[in-house]
């Protein structure tokens, strides 16, 4: 049996963690302090059950900027997942290395972006794929669509990558 898990700490509805603890609003490394002692608490609980799950954590919004601070700790066996924008561009900002992943959408659901037709330009989504491909950081991908219907060029152009 093959487990994949995945570990983190955001808020409710997708929100930064912050917006619900005011004790580390404003306060990047205590943040980062507190997600990285879930990752760790999460992780000793599933090795109990499991002992040879892999682990994958995404680093969306604020978990890039907190892993390109160094105030998120992520053990190296941990599959560090780098997201996009939600517009194509990745947030690693040149921090990826060999055996991350990428989570990168074709549509993106938010106050400003139409979900209903394809948005980011597949050339993009080349681009940021092929440099994460060009540093073998292609042990995880995951492709958000939002609804698959209206963005068929771009999830088509994914699984040709």
């Amino acid at each position: 049996q093959q487990i994949l898990w995945e570990v983190g700490l955001r808020g409710l509805s997708d929100q930064p963690y912050a917006d619900l603890d005011p004790a580390v609003r404003g306060n990047p490394k205590a943040q980062g302090r507190i997600i990285s002692k879930a990752i760790a608490e999460q992780i000793a609980i599933v090795h109990a059950r499991h002992p040879n799950a892999v682990f994958v954590t995404d680093l969306w919004m604020e978990g890039a900027q907190l892993m390109r601070s160094g105030d998120l700790v992520i053990p190296p066996y941990v599959i560090t997942v780098w997201s996009d924008t939600g517009y194509g561009d990745m947030q690693d900002h040149g921090q990826v290395r060999a055996g991350d992943g990428a989570y990168i959408h074709v549509a993106m659901e938010n106050s400003y972006a139409n979900q209903l037709s394809e948005l980011i330009p597949v050339d993009r989504l080349f681009a940021s794929l092929g440099r994460f491909q060009k540093a073998r950081a292609t042990s995880f991908l995951l492709v958000n669509t939002s609804d698959i219907r209206p963005v068929t060029m771009g999830a088509s152009a994914m699984l040709d990558f």
